[in-house]
């Protein structure tokens, strides 16, 4: 019986690999490719020997554990990594816990397959990183886990919900190249001496923020949830779903200082786009928490009906377009005096109102009576006015975009 053959397999089946991977294990005699305990591919492999020849590694310090196959629970809690720990293209086919563990060099869980509960709550890195192409089949738990140096979350797999929890990060941290429905939790993750948290090249529809502040966060090419046609963070669509936060008016301030913290981000990157998108979001957490939400003259709501808060140009159009055909029909009920006098016409009515409202004086027409000349002179207070509305809008959709 020779040693582990773990090194030929991977030269076989993952050409592209060109890490160094030797064992001196000896190979099982019931596996077909001569792998030892830790690499041998079967499920039914012996737990007590496998577990044994784990905590001979914990004990000589060798955290080598690449290509390892883990057949049944595994727990690293309080466990120290003085070394490199390498758990790259590692399997864990039932839960895995590294429960405050603690990295003191390079984590490498690169292309690691977790296939049941993982758990890194408290978990310290101190060195280097890497969750690069990793699985997680099932939820990921880093509550108030440290990252201290660069940590990279690449191509990341996270078919389940991750908590990030009053997460630490220290270093610069990168989320990038995520596929599929990445469904995380980052409330009150914090900053530390000039870490960085960037996200990239993912949907960040499925991710909680509360309590963070987004305004040292990076965002490059990232999507956001789309509601009611407009963008929203999910912390607004899982509070205005969920029975126990539903109606209740203390998390509209919370949102509203998300929304506020995103714009102001994204005008720091000249990105006036999405800024505005989230200057709506501010604007309307603020509507929605006044005692003055339901009365229909209220600042406010006039400000989100007549123009999406400066924001809806083709909303505030809108609007210019019915107050000018409103008052035109206003003006052709109570009637209008020509010169020379001839019966008006729909054009005549329409003229003489645009002339009005443009603060010219049309001598060829008078309104007939008390209620015509109300019309003509509310006309020339509410149709400029929207007016303004509009060309506001206008400038804050398209003339600030770069």
């Amino acid at each position: 019986m020779g040693t582990c053959q773990i090194e030929n397999l991977i030269k076989n089946k993952w050409p592209g690999f060109h890490g160094i991977v030797k064992c001196q294990f000896p190979s099982l005699p019931i596996d077909c490719d001569n792998l030892c305990i830790l690499h041998s591919q079967r499920l039914d492999k012996d737990r007590v020997n496998f577990f044994s020849a784990i905590q001979n590694k914990l004990d000589n310090n060798d955290f080598d554990f690449k290509f390892v196959l883990f057949p049944a629970a595994i727990s690293f809690e309080d466990q120290e990594f003085s070394y490199d720990a390498d758990f790259e293209d590692a399997i864990f086919i039932c839960s895995a816990d590294f429960s405050k563990a603690k990295f003191r060099k390079l984590a490498n869980f690169t292309a690691a397959e977790f296939c049941g509960i993982t758990y890194f709550k408290q978990a310290e890195f101190h060195g280097d990183t890497i969750f690069s192409f990793a699985d997680f089949n099932d939820e990921a738990d880093f509550t108030a886990s440290e990252f201290n140096a660069f940590s990279i979350f690449e191509g990341t797999n996270f078919a389940k919900y991750v908590e990030f929890l009053f997460s630490i990060f220290s270093g610069r941290s990168i989320f990038v190249d995520i596929d599929g429905k990445f469904s995380a939790n980052f409330q009150d993750v914090e900053l530390k001496n000039d870490g960085s948290l960037q996200f990239q090249n993912l949907s960040l529809a499925n991710c909680s923020f509360n309590e963070c502040d987004l305004r040292l966060v990076r965002f490059n090419n990232v999507e956001w949830r789309i509601y009611y046609g407009r963008k929203v963070i999910y912390n607004e669509f899982y509070y205005k779903h969920d029975r126990f936060y539903k109606g209740q008016k203390w998390i509209y301030p919370l949102l509203e200082q998300l929304y506020r913290y995103l714009k102001i981000n994204y005008e720091s990157q000249f990105d006036y786009k999405n800024s505005g998108d989230f200057h709506y979001g501010e604007m309307e957490m603020h509507r929605r928490a006044s005692k003055w939400r339901w009365f229909p003259f209220y600042w406010y709501n006039l400000y989100w009906v007549l123009s999406g808060y400066g924001e809806r140009p083709s909303r505030a159009l809108g609007w210019l377009a019915a107050f000018l055909a409103i008052f035109t029909g206003f003006l052709a009920w109570a009637g209008l005096n020509l010169d020379p006098k001839h019966i008006p016409a729909f054009g005549d009515y329409f003229f003489y109102l645009l002339q009005k409202v443009t603060l010219q004086r049309p001598s060829w027409a008078e309104p007939v009576g008390f209620g015509g000349k109300l019309v003509a002179g509310i006309s020339v207070l509410l149709i400029p006015g929207q007016a303004a509305l509009f060309l506001l809008a206008l400038r804050n959709r398209l003339g600030r975009r770069r």
